[in-house]
């Protein structure tokens, strides 16, 4: 399972550097964190244009957790700590999904994919102080998490 997020990122890195992709959107990520912690570290902080879904009681990822042998999923981290990596976390944990698995509350939230669309559009990420009124339309219950410090990587 590690090998498709490494292939994913050096394909990105590839098509960045022609400037084809300009964003990534990972929802619910099952990616090992460890391993997408040290993936980053190939894109220059100030090119990370990733958007990180994440819930913290997302059953699937639980479910890939044990599976993998109790390692950490990214869709699962805390937001804090993938901040830090440069990436701009939008934590679910507290939207209700239709679904038992809790794995797909990014479709349950057509606002928060609104929003993420429109900040994409426009080349902005949420960290830009003077938009903050762009968060009146994210409902109560999404946290949105970005690391304000320069950064390791």
């Amino acid at each position: 399972m590690q090998y498709e997020p490494l292939s994913l990122m050096r394909t990105a890195q590839f098509k960045h550097d022609s400037g084809k992709i300009r964003t990534v959107v990972l929802a619910s990520p099952d990616i090992d964190a460890e391993v997408f912690a040290k993936q980053m570290s190939v894109f220059p902080r100030s090119d990370r244009k990733f958007y990180v879904l994440i819930s913290d009681n997302d059953k699937a990822l639980a479910v890939s957790r044990k599976i993998a042998g109790g390692v950490d999923r990214v869709g699962d981290e805390p937001g804090d700590l993938l901040a830090e990596l440069g990436v701009t976390v939008i934590d679910l944990s507290k939207v209700d999904d239709t679904s038992s698995l809790n794995h797909t509350k990014f479709a349950d939230s057509p606002e928060v994919v609104q929003l993420i669309g429109q900040r994409m559009n426009e080349g902005d990420s949420f960290d830009d102080s003077s938009r903050r009124n762009v968060f009146r339309s994210v409902p109560a219950a999404v946290d949105i998490v970005v690391d304000q410090s320069p950064g390791v990587f």
